[in-house]
């Protein structure tokens, strides 16, 4: 059974969502301010070396990374607000490389890109974990369709001189 990358996002939209907790909404507009500030790479770059050693950056950054997509700082810290568990990581990592695809990796994703894909709140715990069932194949290895490469977005992006280009990605490693 393959994941069709849309269908994957749409069964996301799907699942049980909720509208963000008084800590989250808080954490959101934090989020959005920090956007609306003029880009500053050395503080994204110290944010990023703060954050390097723990386990759920390193999960979603490494998968992220490898299949080629891109997020914003804002965005990611909200994003690593929301994940409770590896698996979630893994999965937000896919969906955020699949949003990066639709967008023809034109920018990273920002928070405009989670309010236009999450419109009616994000998933729950338990929506979560339904997403992360349906991922599952059973009896072969491994059996997380989403630790296999084949099965990450690869869009078509513009090159420099307005021609397209396939991002070539292989291997997704952790």
């Amino acid at each position: 059974m393959e994941i069709d990358g849309k269908e994957y996002l749409n069964g996301l939209l799907d699942v049980e969502t909720e509208p963000l907790t008084e800590d989250n909404s808080h954490g959101f507009m934090k989020s959005i301010m920090a956007e609306l500030a003029l880009p500053n790479a050395e503080g994204d770059a110290k944010v990023h070396a703060m954050l390097g050693d723990q386990p759920p950056y390193m999960i979603f950054m490494s998968r992220l990374q490898a299949a080629g997509g891109e997020i914003n700082v804002p965005a990611m810290l909200f994003i690593l607000s929301l994940v409770t568990s590896p698996g979630d990581c893994v999965m937000w990592a896919y969906t955020i490389n699949l949003i990066h695809a639709l967008k023809k990796r034109a920018g990273a994703v920002n928070i405009s890109d989670l309010t236009d894909f999450f419109p009616n709140g994000f998933p729950t715990e338990a929506g979560m974990q339904a997403a992360w069932d349906a991922q599952k194949d059973p009896g072969n290895s491994p059996d997380n369709k989403l630790d296999q490469a084949k099965y990450w977005p690869i869009a078509e992006k513009e090159e420099d001189d307005g021609s397209k280009a396939k991002d070539t990605e292989e291997t997704v490693e952790t």
